[in-house]
This record gives structure tokens, sequence and C-alpha cells, in this order.
């Protein structure tokens, strides 16, 4: 496959990713605004053990990088930099939101730190 078909085929699970992660920060009172699928910048990384090809498309801006990883057989794992305080735990900030598992049950998970001076 090329780098072009792999891109067309992961726009439907890379969408639905994005998805899956504002869900996930709209439930700690947050606006994640999705970037157009085409925006991104990709890639196609060689697995070393496999040698299959995982798609790679990455968002940055100043402040924040968001990726979406989706291997050949269609699993995802993606992260999302939010980079705002907790709402609901005081002392801890919310790094990113990372994204995984196949497109129909995709899960959500936080990655936190501590706050600074904390």
């Amino acid at each position: 496959m090329t780098l072009e078909s792999r891109i067309a085929a992961g726009r439907p699970v890379g969408e639905a990713t994005w998805r899956a992660a504002q869900l996930a920060a709209a439930r700690l009172g947050v606006a994640l605004i999705a970037a157009a699928w085409e925006a991104a910048r990709f890639e196609l990384k060689r697995d070393p053990y496999s040698g299959e090809h995982t798609l790679i498309a990455r968002w940055r801006d100043e402040t924040h990088c968001n990726t979406v990883s989706i291997d050949p057989q269609g699993r995802v794992y993606a992260e999302f930099d939010l980079l705002v305080a907790h709402p609901q735990k005081p002392g801890w900030w919310v790094e990113a939101i990372e994204i995984w598992g196949q497109p129909s049950q995709l899960k959500a998970d936080l990655r936190l730190l501590p706050a600074p001076g904390a």
C-alpha cells in the first residue's frame, strides 16, 4: 500500500479517534477542536520486528502536538495534548488524552502530571 492509499483508508479511523478524544475532553469540561485529517503530516513507520508499516498522523501548533497511529490491523494509539488543570483533582494537570484500541471499541485514558508547585 502507498502512503496516499493508507491516508485515505485511515481517514474514518482517524476521524473517529478525534471524536473519541473530544468526548473524553468534554467530560472534563474542555473543548478539543478537531483538526482536518488533510492538515496532518503523515508518514509510514516500519516496525523493526514485524516489518509492517504503521500510519502516523501528526498535528502541531505552538503548544500542542496531537498524534494518531493506525497499525495495519486497524488498531489505534493516539495522544492529544490538553495541558489544563484537572477540574476534579486539585493539584493535578491533564497533560494529554490517550486513545487506544480497535476503532469499534476505542478507550480513553488521561495522562496526569502534578501541578507546578503542588
